[in-house]
């Protein structure tokens, strides 16, 4: 069998755990690893070794703190760059590179026209973007029990959460349950402050976002600081659901439950992969669906964002 060639960029926290979940693959691997940081990929590759990929997998790795590689095609290519490269780095990457199939990570960009780039750079390719709970054991199951003919409502708050950067996974997955396209996004209830995040340079708020979607669903997700227990649930008609992800439990009013977990990124990164290869797709959203809910959270958001702070921003600070 022909080793498959997969294309790691972003080597950081994320990008070593698709590096670790890499190597669970049962066939063999060549796997190209590209980060402009050294201590990046340091600890990428520590990491690598910690799960044994060195001495227990028949995968071979290249580290590179550039994109100068002998090859001329991937399998697979994985983008888990902070926001603010990821256009440059899929720009580089389809000038240099013939590639099968791409995973792309959130948030896509930082500003509308970098999202609409990006799709027109990869409109004749194969993408998907790694908003993982549509593809989650837990999240398929609540799918399957509920009632397609009725409204589902998702709710969600919590502590400081990261709201800006992880919103996009509750409104892709809000989407998926209920078979609605995302029409608007509503920051009225966001906090007159933006704050810099845990990852320098990129920034947060607190506060109440509010979403519609094309057959009257709505999605509630509030950060609150001093929230002291996550609260998750789902109304599907007048059936209520209380959804515990930490334990993989949902329970429902009329007596039904969905026992699983959603899995962490380093175990199911080699499902992802292995559905690309075998069958050619996988449980993900597509970039077209996702990019769409990606444009009206990133232009409701930058309209906040440039309120609050002042000024007209070309792009929202988010990752």
């Amino acid at each position: 069998m022909t080793e498959i060639k997969i294309l790691l960029v972003g080597a950081g926290q994320l990008g070593a755990r698709y590096l670790q979940g890499l190597a669970k693959f049962p066939g063999a691997l060549r796997i190209y690893i590209c980060d402009p940081v050294d201590h990046s990929l340091l600890q990428a590759r520590k990491k690598w070794n910690l799960v044994g990929g060195d001495i227990n997998s028949k995968h071979q790795t290249y580290f590179s703190n550039n994109l100068d590689f002998s090859e001329n095609k991937f399998d697979v290519a994985i983008i888990s760059t902070t926001a603010n490269v990821r256009l440059e780095v899929i720009t580089s990457i389809s000038k240099r590179y013939l590639v099968d199939y791409w995973i792309l990570e959130k948030v896509l960009a930082q500003s509308e026209y970098e999202v609409n780039h990006i799709v027109k750079i990869l409109e004749r390719s194969k993408v998907w973007v790694n908003t993982i709970r549509r593809a989650s054991p837990l999240y398929k199951g609540i799918k399957n029990a509920i009632n397609p003919h009725q409204v589902v409502d998702l709710n969600f708050e919590a502590a400081a959460w990261g709201l800006a950067c992880n919103s996009i996974h509750f409104l892709d997955v809000a989407s998926w349950l209920g078979n609605g396209r995302l029409v608007s996004v509503n920051t009225d209830g966001l906090n007159n402050e933006w704050f810099e995040s845990k990852r320098k340079g990129f920034y947060e708020v607190t506060g109440q976002l509010d979403a519609v979607y094309s057959n009257g669903a709505r999605l509630s997700l509030i950060s609150n600081p001093s929230c002291s227990d996550s609260k998750l649930s789902l109304k599907n008609g007048s059936i209520l659901w209380d959804i515990n992800e930490q334990f993989g439990i949902a329970k429902a009013t009329n007596g039904v439950e969905v026992i699983d977990k959603i899995p962490l990124q380093s175990e199911v990164t080699v499902i992802l992969i292995s559905e690309l290869i075998d069958t050619g797709n996988c449980d993900l959203a597509s970039l077209s669906e996702s990019a769409e809910m990606h444009s009206l959270l990133i232009n409701s958001l930058s309209k906040h964002y440039s309120r609050v702070a002042n000024l007209v921003s070309a792009r929202l600070p988010i990752t």
